[in-house]
């Protein structure tokens, strides 16, 4: 659900407390299955009659070795937790029968090791227990192309709440929590988390065996936007806050950027910013390195859990360029959608779009 109408968050994005608001009883929420490409200009509809089912919270990443882009878990609209494995190759969506995968599970995050040619895939959450609680999982998969494998490492980091997904080539989603990207000059994995003790942020580094946390102090603060940018040959996050939703038209918090060095964090000045994107929330993203844009599609519009009972959805297309924010008017544009899966393919050099949701109720 867009949780937007909150009574703590402890300074995450990720609430820990909710209130209610609009009516008693939201509208459900509802999504698409549909497929988008974006070629720097338009959008094109590729859908094909074979697809995924629609979800919302599922993983998705491009794996560059096979050249196609994995699509794992999530949960579907009738609140049933998956843990199936589709592959999209540039024309087709091809339904995966590994031998062992990962628990069924949402928002876990994933990235492609170009050094070792795998996916790793951390974290998420399972399915509601009896209580209503949900287990946040520990655990780290690799996925070769035709099965999943447990790692099973001796320690994995304590984590407070579940992330999307980050990858080296190019995919990004906003951060709600941990959420790891692949450092391709270095080699290895980088996770940024809060703790539970809630104090600061902590980044740990996956050498393709063990967890090593790093010596540098902490990690950028959340929500924002993690890739690895090759131009700088680092991982950088984009920190974009927006305010809570009675302040949405005012200016984000913060506004800037930070780079990572193998062993800490630089943070950069604060960024010209855009009004028209102040109380955007929830937008897809992938980052284009052969433009060197950051592109962000859809999401909710400010003061949707205010003013409706459900979120409401836009279809804006977004770039950022290093410089701020600039809205762009492609020739056509899917349509509205909050929380779209996107990831940058590097062998056809365009972004893929799956899914998102059309609604999400507000609570």
């Amino acid at each position: 659900m867009h949780r937007r109408c909150t009574a703590a968050t402890l300074g995450w994005v990720v609430t820990l407390a909710f209130v209610a608001c609009g009516q008693a009883n939201p509208p459900a929420a509802t999504g698409f299955n549909d497929t988008w490409i974006w070629d720097s200009h338009s959008w094109t509809d590729r859908s094909t009659q074979d697809r995924p089912p629609a979800r919302r919270g599922g993983t998705f990443v491009f794996d560059g070795a096979r050249s196609v882009a994995v699509l794992f878990g999530g949960e579907d609209f009738d609140g049933r937790m998956l843990s199936d494995t589709w592959t999209w190759d540039g024309r087709r969506w091809t339904a995966r029968s590994p031998t062992r995968h990962p628990a069924a599970r949402d928002g876990a995050t994933a990235v492609y090791d170009s050094s070792r040619r795998l996916v790793w895939l951390f974290g998420g959450f399972s399915a509601p227990s009896n209580n209503g609680r949900r287990t946040l999982y520990h655990d780290i998969w690799k996925w070769d192309g035709a099965d999943w494998t447990d790692a099973k490492p001796a320690s994995s980091p304590a984590v407070l709440s579940s992330g999307l997904v980050i990858l080296a080539a190019g995919r990004v989603q906003s951060w709600v929590g941990p959420v790891m990207g692949f450092d391709a000059a270095l080699g290895e994995a980088v996770l940024v988390t809060e703790p539970p003790t809630y104090e600061g942020t902590e980044t740990w580094i996956w050498d393709g065996a063990a967890w090593i946390a790093s010596a540098g102090e902490g990690g950028p603060p959340p929500p924002g936007y993690l890739f690895y940018d090759p131009s700088v040959t680092s991982l950088v996050f984009v920190r974009d806050v927006p305010r809570d939703e009675a302040f949405a038209g005012m200016p984000p918090l913060t506004y800037n950027w930070f780079t990572w060095d193998g062993t800490g964090w630089t943070v950069s000045y604060p960024m010209p910013q855009n009004p028209n994107r102040y109380g955007v929330s929830g937008s897809g993203s992938a980052y284009d390195p052969v433009d060197r844009v950051l592109i962000t599609f859809g999401g909710a519009a400010p003061n949707s859990c205010i003013d409706h009972t459900s979120s409401v959805a836009i279809a804006e297309t977004w770039q950022w360029g290093g410089g701020g924010w600039s809205v762009l008017d492609p020739r056509a544009s899917p349509p509205a959608r909050i929380g779209p899966l996107m990831v940058w393919d590097s062998t056809r050099s365009q972004v893929v779009m799956f899914g998102g949701l059309s609604r999400d109720a507000c609570v």
